[in-house]
């Protein structure tokens, strides 16, 4: 198995073009009617569902040869969930170095997980954030910026901030950023995703009526 980091998934979508959070959870109904829930997954899995319809054979021979190179199911790629792809909390606008607190400092700790929180009344949940967008990252110490380079690292194959000198106890490590999430192909079959090859006016024409995609940790 292996991962490509760049580029990243065609997102020259389609109406219809459909994804978002799954959850997995048993649920048992008792005769009397209560229930018992258990949930198997606290962090959701995304899945896609994407379309690409009445377009060039160029466009379409890009998503065709992405398939190809990742082998179907085999490898992994990044995909810019276009509902959400920011820490902002509408998950669209322009990140700012306070949307989301990753940690406090202990004085010897040094590396952090970028995460993102979503919040409704007293119930938050935190979701790692593995592939931040390189040049989108913004990082705050006690409100104050940090330089990347100097002051800090990022990977973003894995979302892990490194700093050169362990934050201050107390001093509290916020950033901003935009985000792609990580998936593969949930098919190993083209031909089942319905490529249909038109010609019209000499020039030819092509639809994709589905393309599932599921998210990798």
């Amino acid at each position: 198995m292996a991962f490509l980091e760049n580029p990243r998934f065609p997102i020259d979508l389609n109406y219809g073009s459909m994804g978002g959070p799954r959850f997995k959870t048993d649920v048992v109904v008792y005769g009397n009617a209560k229930e018992y829930r258990n949930a198997l997954w606290s962090i959701p899995r995304h899945t896609y569902d994407v379309r690409y319809a009445v377009k060039s054979r160029a466009d379409l021979l890009n998503v065709y040869e992405f398939f190809l190179a990742q082998q179907g199911r085999a490898n992994g790629f990044r995909i810019k969930d276009l509902w959400d792809y920011t820490s902002a909390s509408d998950g669209k606008s322009a990140p700012a170095a306070d949307d989301v607190t990753v940690g406090t400092g202990d004085g010897s700790d040094t590396t952090f997980q970028l995460i993102k929180n979503y919040s409704k009344g007293s119930e938050t949940l935190a979701r790692d954030i593995l592939k931040p967008v390189s040049g989108t990252i913004l990082v705050e110490v006690n409100s104050v910026s940090q330089t990347e380079g100097v002051d800090f690292t990022i990977d973003t194959t894995t979302g892990i901030i490194t700093f050169a000198v362990a934050p201050t106890s107390g001093h509290v490590i916020t950033a901003g950023f935009e985000f792609d999430v990580p998936v593969r192909f949930d098919t190993d079959d083209l031909s089942s995703v319905q490529l249909l090859l038109y010609t019209t006016g000499g020039s030819d024409i092509a639809s994709i009526e589905n393309i599932p995609l599921i998210e990798i940790r």
